[in-house]
C-alpha cells in the first residue's frame, strides 16, 4: 500500500494522467463519495458519478479529472504499489 486516504476536489487543476506517474507499477481505486469526475480511458469518456469507482493501473494511457461546473469531487483512494 502506497498510499490511501480521503480528498474533496474542486479545482480544475485535478488532472492527473496515467504516464505522469513514472515508470513504477501500480494501481489506483478511487470511490466517489458525492459529485462527480471524468475518466477517459482507452479512447472513452467516462462520468464517475456518488457510489461508482474507477480502478487504473500506472503507466497506463488514461486521464481522470475534476471540471468546473461539475460539484465538488469527494472521493476515498487506496493506491497500491509493485
Amino acid at each position: 500500500l502506497a498510499g490511501c486516504g480521503y480528498e474533496r476536489r474542486a479545482d480544475p487543476g485535478y488532472d492527473w494522467h496515467g504516464r505522469s506517474r513514472g515508470d513504477s507499477l501500480c494501481v489506483l481505486l478511487q470511490w466517489t463519495i458525492s459529485g462527480r469526475g471524468h475518466l477517459v480511458y482507452e479512447g472513452r469518456d467516462y462520468t464517475v458519478e456518488k457510489g461508482q469507482a474507477l480502478m487504473v493501473h500506472f503507466p497506463h494511457e488514461h486521464r481522470y479529472f475534476w471540471t468546473s461546473g461539475d460539484p465538488p469531487w469527494e472521493f476515498v483512494y487506496a493506491l497500491v504499489t509493485g
